[in-house]
């Protein structure tokens, strides 16, 4: 008698272990970071990250050597 009960619990448990293994928590929703998060030194908008990128790469051609 008490398994016509426990069967169907095993797989209600068991759709609702699949249904949040879909739609719960994923690489693609949590946020992460890795051990580069220490190298962080400052917070720069995206205007200053540009400028230091192109003032960066203008100062690598600059100092670039020179082919013939």
């Amino acid at each position: 008698m008490t398994k016509k009960y426990v069967v169907p619990l095993i797989h209600y448990l068991g759709s609702k272990s699949l249904e949040e293994a879909a739609v719960g928590p994923t690489w693609k929703t949590v946020w992460s970071a890795g051990q580069s998060v220490g190298l962080i030194e400052d917070v720069l908008s995206c205007q200053e990250i540009m400028d230091k990128l192109v003032s960066e790469y203008e100062a690598c051609l600059k100092n670039a050597p020179r082919l013939q």
